[in-house]
């Protein structure tokens, strides 16, 4: 029998009665309590505070939280299962940067995994690593990584909050497009990452990142600024890549549309116009 995904390891542990020992420590639960799944993962805003995802209510009568032992101290279930679930994420990473699933394993300097929070309410999606990326092994660095950031500054957010990835984890040669069969080959990955992170809404950037996660062959014009939901049931927003903003400046007027409505989504309140002007304005085709 193959061995677990992370993924599985995941599910398997939110059905168990007691969950996964801390690593290096002994369980100290009693009574095999049930292990309710804790929307705690989902929760980083701007500011750098905990937000629990809409819909979820919280009883001040509720039963304090069962603890578990660990050489670091005592824990909570609900931090218990961060740990767990990140301790996942760097197995899912680990995997990654070992593939050798199609050609592109040959060509690569370094394996993109991706960046950000391990418990983001957005994740984003481009199509693929660049030069940049290849050389430094994390995602939009480049020149098109920096209008992103300068986009996430405009509806109050960092790069600290959210999860940047990519469809595929290597540089397709020249920057190429992903072909149908790396897509296939690393898909995998993604879907681990996003069943992992949970996030509340996914932004997917571009034609690529839109038709791998969607499974559709519609273009980007035709889609992006409406809400989609993918095969999974993931909640996504297609909107355009920043490599085409910087190649199509009139372009950045939609794609400023599409930001405020991702924060609408979440219950972002955008920044002050002086604090962080929109880096896809309608009247600043260039950016902050």
């Amino acid at each position: 029998m193959p061995p677990a995904t992370p993924l599985e390891m995941s599910r398997t542990y939110e059905a168990s009665p007691v969950g996964p020992v801390a690593s290096g420590g002994a369980a100290a639960r009693e009574g095999g309590a049930a292990l309710a799944r804790p929307d705690a993962f989902g929760g980083v805003l701007a500011g750098g505070g905990l937000a629990t995802r809409p819909g979820v209510e919280r009883s001040a009568a509720a039963a304090p939280p069962a603890v578990i032992a660990s050489d670091a101290g005592v824990i909570g279930q609900s931090d218990q299962l961060s740990v767990f679930r990140a301790d996942l994420f760097g197995a899912l990473r680990t995997r990654a940067e070992a593939c050798r699933r199609c050609r592109l394993c040959e060509t690569r300097q370094r394996v993109v995994f991706g960046e950000g929070s391990t418990r983001p309410r957005l994740m984003i999606i481009g199509e693929a690593p660049g030069a940049a990326e290849d050389a430094t092994g994390l995602p939009f660095v480049g020149e098109a990584g920096q209008l992103l950031t300068r986009m996430l500054v405009a509806i109050g957010l960092s790069r600290a909050d959210v999860y940047i990835g990519n469809v595929l984890k290597c540089r397709p040669p020249a920057n190429r497009p992903p072909a149908p069969d790396e897509v296939v080959a690393c898909r995998p990955y993604l879907r681990e990452q996003i069943e992992l992170l949970r996030p509340e809404l996914i932004l997917l950037l571009g034609n690529h990142a839109t038709r791998a996660v969607l499974g559709t062959d519609r273009g980007i014009t035709s889609i992006r600024g409406r809400l989609a939901t993918s095969p999974e049931g993931w909640r996504t927003l297609p909107t355009y890549h920043p490599a085409y903003l910087l190649r199509t400046p009139r372009a950045k007027a939609e794609a400023w549309l599409d930001l405020k409505f991702a924060a609408s989504i979440l219950g972002l309140a955008l920044p002050p116009r002086d604090v962080a002007r929109p880096a896809a304005a309608e009247q600043e085709p260039t950016g902050p």
